[in-house]
């Protein structure tokens, strides 16, 4: 089932892990990442690993999720939006803002039971 817009929003704010994708030497990578939802950008911790050419004005993509194990429920959202890296005085680490451009998501719900 999609998700709107506030949906999604919502959504991400009780999450805490996300993973980023973003292009390095020509080719996508994803990283595990810890964020939070600050209006419509979210705000995400660098992890050490990522260029900092990564985080200039880069379009980049990230998905957060809460899936149960048997993927019967659940929802996944993924943002794509310019990223900036932008200092956070009371935090330590690298940030990352990425203004929510484009959002989608789904709410996964069983619709059918197996049987053997």
């Amino acid at each position: 089932m999609p998700l709107t817009r506030e949906e999604c929003l919502g959504l991400l704010r009780s999450a805490r892990v996300g993973r980023i994708v973003f292009t390095q030497h020509a080719l996508p990578a994803v990283r595990p990442v810890v964020f939070r939802v600050d209006g419509g950008v979210l705000v995400v911790r660098l992890p050490e690993d990522v260029p900092s050419f990564a985080a200039h004005d880069t379009i980049v993509a990230f998905e957060a999720d809460d899936v149960t194990q048997d993927l019967a429920t659940g929802w996944t959202v993924t943002v794509v939006g310019h990223a900036v890296e932008h200092p956070e005085p009371d935090h330590p680490g690298r940030w990352l803002m990425i203004p929510v451009e484009m959002v989608s998501g789904t709410r996964m719900l069983e619709h059918c039971t197996h049987s053997e």
